[in-house]
């Protein structure tokens, strides 16, 4: 599509462009003209040979082509935002950026534990977090926009012989709660969660289907009272008094501490894990669950 060397000028108008939605705005955040601006889209598009911007009522939205352009360009101009900060931040010195993809589920506490390490070794070092889908992270892994990915489950699609894939940890999950409402609840756990308020994934999430499972094979449903994607999320609602959450067992002592949280039993048969991955022949044992826990 565009054999010539491309002009990342061009570019960043036609990014600016498609992200406020037209040209007008984009010459207010560039600093210039709408003339300017109309006039360095043309080019881009000549250099193409196909148009990049299609208009729709008042608003200009990229075509297919400008859609994978404008892919290409927010990976480029985050790359330079991420180099113009690590310059501003450390000047004179060379930090060495490394990038690591969280899926959305990862307990926080379990992927501090496991970046620990690797944080705390070179000084030279800078972890940088990405949240996000799977599919999402490992497309940035893949294109080399990150380094590895801590997940709570192993790819299922995809190519899987460009990854190296090493199980972290496993860990059973418990039941926590404040101790005012554990206070509530009846002798006799599980069964002291039916039709009690609790905090769960997201309807569908394989953690989510498995915890309903375990509950209905013992005859306890419970009164749904929040869904949520972030285990963060899930324990601060926890925290607030609105119902029971589950959390893998390995950090209810880290809840216990900086939550206050008590448990009130296990699931011995429902199981989280967290997986690293990592392109092939890149992998790190910096990245590790500490033998301590």
């Amino acid at each position: 599509m565009i054999v010539a060397q491309i002009n990342y000028k061009h570019l960043r108008y036609l990014y600016e462009t498609v992200r406020l939605g037209s040209v007008q705005a984009a010459a207010v955040a560039l600093h210039v003209s709408p003339q300017a601006v109309s006039a360095q889209l043309k080019q881009l598009e000549a250099q193409a040979g196909q148009p990049l911007l299609a208009r729709h009522g008042r608003a200009l939205r990229p075509t297919d082509a400008g859609t994978m352009a404008m892919a290409y360009a927010r990976q480029i101009f985050e790359l330079g935002d991420e180099l113009a900060a690590v310059l501003v931040d450390h000047p004179g010195e060379l930090a060495i950026p490394c990038r690591i993809g969280l899926t959305d589920s990862v307990p926080k506490s379990m992927a501090v534990a496991c970046t620990a390490a690797l944080i705390r070794g070179d000084q030279r070092r800078e972890a940088i977090f990405v949240e996000g889908p799977l599919d999402d992270l490992q497309g940035r892994l893949l294109s080399g926009r990150l380094h590895a990915i801590v997940s709570d489950r192993e790819p299922a699609t995809g190519d899987l012989s460009d990854f190296d894939i090493r199980l972290l940890v496993r860990s059973p999950l418990a039941w926590v709660a404040t101790e005012a409402f554990a206070d509530r609840l009846a002798d006799g756990f599980p069964a002291n969660l039916h039709q009690q308020p609790v905090i769960l994934w997201q309807a569908g999430s394989v953690m989510s289907s498995q915890v309903s499972a375990w509950l209905d094979q013992r005859g306890v449903r419970p009164r749904i009272a929040a869904r949520c994607v972030d285990t963060a999320l899930m324990k601060s609602l926890c925290a607030s008094g609105l119902g029971a959450a589950p959390v893998p067992a390995v950090i209810t002592d880290t809840v216990h501490a900086q939550m206050g949280l008590v448990t009130l039993g296990e699931m011995p048969t429902v199981e989280m894990s967290l997986w690293l991955i990592q392109r092939r022949g890149q992998l790190t044992e910096e990245i590790a669950w500490p033998a301590s826990n």
